[in-house]
């Protein structure tokens, strides 16, 4: 809940920014977009940053955080510890994953986060029959 400033800001900076406004000239193009890119590009060296932070508080403080989450059963805490540790290692790439979607939204482009996470959901269904 944190970290959705990213997402949010991104989205604005790029709109705010946007280089396909009509009436534009070359140069004011040129200036738009790289302010565009340079908001997304911190963006997403922050999504990492905080991802990887957020990751390595759930490893280390796994078996804290179950407990304090109402996980008492041992042979439970074992299944949620590992859970925890699988989903811990997928935050940057969401944290990511929001920040790209905000600098599309950005651009009012909302087909290409729509296939995006539309193919990353059918492989994800994929996956679970597979391994299931």
């Amino acid at each position: 809940v944190a970290f959705y400033f990213l997402p949010i800001a991104t989205t604005n900076l790029v709109a705010s920014n946007s280089f396909t406004a009509d009436g534009l000239s070359k140069e004011e193009v040129e200036y738009r977009r790289e302010e565009s890119e340079k908001a997304v590009s911190c963006a997403t060296f922050l999504a990492v940053i905080s991802g990887v932070a957020m990751a390595s508080v759930l490893l280390k403080y796994s078996n804290g955080l179950l407990a304090l989450a109402g996980c008492s059963s041992v042979s439970l805490m074992t299944h949620a510890r590992s859970y925890l540790r699988i989903r811990a290692f997928g935050l940057p790439f969401a944290m990511v994953g929001t920040v790209l979607q905000g600098a599309s939204l950005g651009q009012q482009d909302s087909m290409t986060p729509l296939k995006i996470f539309g193919v990353a959901g059918l492989l994800n269904l994929i996956g679970d029959i597979v391994l299931t």
